[in-house]
């Protein structure tokens, strides 16, 4: 173009000092002349010259206009443009990359990312003999980096897409900008059904939404959140997850996040199962506990009956026998005729009072042997027992 003079420089509008200073290092790295200004100061540089290549970063929406401006300005030199954006203003970028010769560098972005881009603008620039003192590498070099960066890239989309836990990346505004193979079948959810929607009202079940919005709060403002907690399926369903998010920080400040949500629905089937499984033995304790309770309270009362029975028995040995003892003392000594002759009848009633007298302080004896048995005092005795005699008696007492 008349009065502009034509030189291997680079414009630089980097919106952070470490950018500036990182674009810098690889372009006077390669023998770039850079040139660097703020946007607001670039129309005069542009307007005087004709930069071969001219980088622009911006973030806000507000700038795209100027931006875009720019931009125009600098291909009235036939130079490339390489815009540099977060992902929230993909879309912006594209657009002005798609008005003219250039290409898009996603923020963050590391020295082989745009080593790669630079030497592909080189080669550019080099085919189409658009700079004459222009210093760029060879055909070879570029080679060698494109295949870099593919590897590269391919390298950590492969890790991405086959990761085995469910990934998902969000731009500022929560709206998912890209999921993984495993997010896909945790959550239902196709990758075109995904695309663009706000995460929280996509998995986040409605009682749990306060907190999801809670989190994703905590993510902006450069938190990682760590959190077990329910997502819900695309058919309704909840799901148990383990959530690990972290923001994706351009110039210092968050631009998005990416979180890894992991299936442990199964851990949660089992520390139920075992939570459930405490509380029955703990019903079975408290039950044995109260049936041990009931045993003492029941051994507590047999034992005050023992103890009145024993005295029951005391009483039949003092209040009984000896009474008996005593009538049938009387008896004998009457049969005996110390009280003078008995008439036949007399004596017959006597002998029957004195043999029932007799089984009467047999019984008694018997009641308190067993009990001294019972009181483990004594064994078992045996004894000798007369049937013809104990049949008269019988017989007599008829």
């Amino acid at each position: 173009m008349p009065g502009k003079t034509r030189a291997p420089d680079a414009l630089l509008l980097a919106r952070s000092d470490a950018h500036r200073d990182q674009i810098r290092a690889v372009l006077e790295d390669r023998g770039w002349n850079v040139v660097a200004a703020r946007q607001r100061d670039a129309y005069p540089l542009v307007e005087r010259h004709e930069f071969a290549l001219t980088i622009v970063e911006f973030a806000e929406l507000e700038e795209c206009q100027r931006v875009h401006e720019l931009c125009r300005a600098a291909r009235g030199g036939c130079g490339r443009i390489l815009v540099i954006t977060g992902s929230s203003r993909i879309a912006e970028a594209a657009a002005v990359v798609a008005e003219g010769p250039g290409d898009l560098l996603l923020a963050p972005f590391d020295d082989w990312q745009l080593i790669a881009r630079v030497a592909l603008a080189e080669a550019r620039l080099e085919a189409g003999g658009s700079s004459s003192s222009w210093k760029g590498g060879d055909n070879q070099k570029l080679k060698v980096l494109e295949r870099s960066l593919r590897y590269h890239q391919a390298s950590l989309d492969e890790l991405f897409q086959h990761a085995p836990e469910g990934i998902a990346i969000v731009d500022a505004n929560d709206r998912v900008m890209r999921i993984n193979d495993e997010f896909v079948r945790m959550f239902g959810y196709s990758v075109e059904e995904a695309l663009g929607q706000p995460i929280n009202e996509l998995i986040a079940p409605d009682h749990l939404m306060t907190e999801a919005k809670a989190l994703s709060q905590g993510v902006k403002t450069a938190k990682h959140v760590v959190e077990e907690t329910l997502r819900r399926r695309r058919d309704g369903t909840l799901l148990d997850v383990s959530l690990l998010a972290a923001p994706i920080a351009v110039e210092e400040e968050p631009d998005g996040a990416f979180a890894i949500y992991r299936d442990i629905s199964e851990r949660k089937i089992q520390e139920r199962a075992l939570q459930a499984s405490e509380a029955r033995y703990r019903a079975l304790f408290d039950e044995a506990e109260r049936v041990n309770m009931e045993l003492l309270e029941r051994t507590r009362e047999i034992e005050t009956a023992m103890a009145a029975k024993n005295r029951l028995y005391s009483a039949l040995n003092h209040e009984l026998r000896t009474p008996i003892s005593a009538v049938m003392l009387y008896q004998e000594l009457l049969l005996a005729g110390s009280m003078g002759p008995l008439l036949p009848d007399q004596r017959d009633a006597l002998e029957r009072s004195h043999t029932a007298a007799r089984h009467l302080l047999d019984v008694v004896r018997d009641v308190l042997d067993l009990s001294r048995s019972e009181a483990a005092s004594q064994g078992v005795r045996t004894t000798r027992v007369e049937i013809q005699q104990l049949l008269q008696d019988l017989a007599h007492t008829a």
